[in-house]
């Protein structure tokens, strides 16, 4: 019979709760038509796959007197006025860690360059950093695929923080030309608090993370107020394996 302190971890590893707040191509891909790269499959759940959210080129938003145009196919290219770049707000869990950027382009002019920015914008601080940037050099034609970030994956914060992509075209016309870009992403436990909200569930307990995750989320509340407790070595009935499943996911259905 299930525990309470193992369903805890078991619904936190694979639900992923948050609890608070370069070269082209990597290891899973090969070389496909076209000289693109093939990703790997998509899930979007646990905490061990790699989830995806694409943002279509049409996403961008111009800055500027920016002037785009867009093929069929999803590339687009700056075809008029003097601002040169586009950007696109990027939403993304808040506590999910993210790994990677995938972006195809078209460069065949030798003056212009395509110029990828991540930018994480901290309001709180007033500040803002660039955990990834990609650029063309020279003629390199049709290609990409992924570039991790360095020096590693980016834990995202939304609270206070707000991500953006902006592409920039230093020249006009179609011998530049970009996609939409793929952010690659893993859903992830946050680290244990430094003080137990359970008297049962010390610090030191060998589930005390995932419960932590739990009553943070607000998934449980314990089993007893004073003291606080959560019980961890009862056993799980039908009717709390409901109630945790419907919290954790969120069910609903119309009235």
């Amino acid at each position: 019979m299930k525990t309470l302190s193992a369903l805890a971890a078991f619904f936190v590893s694979s639900l992923s709760l948050p609890v608070f707040g370069q070269e082209i191509g990597s290891p899973g891909y090969s070389p496909g038509p076209d000289n693109y790269a093939v990703p790997p499959p998509i899930t979007t759940y646990g905490t061990l796959s790699q989830i995806a959210l694409g943002i279509a080129r049409q996403g961008f938003s111009p800055l500027g007197d920016g002037e785009w145009s867009h093929f069929t196919n999803g590339m687009s290219y700056r075809s008029g006025g003097t601002n040169n770049t586009t950007c696109a707000d990027v939403h993304l869990p808040t506590g999910a860690s993210l790994l990677g950027i995938s972006m195809y382009t078209n460069d065949t002019d030798a003056v212009g360059n395509i110029i990828a920015t991540l930018y994480d914008f901290d309001y709180f601080h007033a500040t803002s950093t660039t955990p990834w940037s990609v650029s063309t050099t020279g003629t390199p034609g049709a290609g990409g695929g992924r570039t991790d970030l360095t020096p590693g994956p980016l834990t995202v914060v939304q609270d206070q923080h707000a991500l953006a992509l902006c592409v920039q075209h230093t020249t006009t016309g179609s011998n530049l030309q970009s996609s939409g870009v793929v952010f690659w992403y893993r859903l992830q436990v946050s680290s244990a608090p430094a003080v137990a909200t359970f008297t049962d569930v010390p610090v030191n307990h060998p589930f005390f993370r995932f419960v932590e995750a739990l009553a943070d989320s607000g998934i449980t509340g314990g089993c007893g107020a004073n003291p606080p407790r959560f019980c961890p070595d009862d056993p799980l009935t039908r009717g709390q394996m409901a109630a945790f499943l419907s919290i954790a996911l969120g069910l609903h259905f119309p009235n």
